[in-house]
């Protein structure tokens, strides 16, 4: 699977509770090229492109990971359901060869 960040605004917002500015980044999570989830990250006014670039990039690093072991962990509930369905058959006492 390939997955991407496509970044879809920025701006300077102030946050109501405490009136800091800071800076909202909104970016969209894709997964073949379309777009599955999005979010809204706030950095700090003085956070540099390349800082922000760098926190997307391990943004998508941990997606794809945490993706990849929620496959893995269904596939091990899946195989995991059929081996308590094969052992209760089995010892079931109804199978008799």
């Amino acid at each position: 699977m390939t997955y991407g960040i496509q970044i879809t605004s920025a701006e300077k917002i102030t946050v109501q509770s405490d009136g800091s500015t800071m800076l909202a980044v909104g970016f969209d999570v894709l997964e073949e090229g379309k777009t599955v989830v999005s979010y809204n990250h706030g950095f700090p006014l003085n956070t540099s492109k390349e800082e922000i670039e760098a926190y997307l990039g391990e943004f998508k690093a941990n997606y794809a990971a945490n993706k990849e072991r929620a496959e893995k962990n269904a596939e091990f509930d899946a195989a995991n359901s059929v081996a308590d369905e094969t052992i209760e058959a089995l010892t079931s006492g109804d199978i008799i060869i």
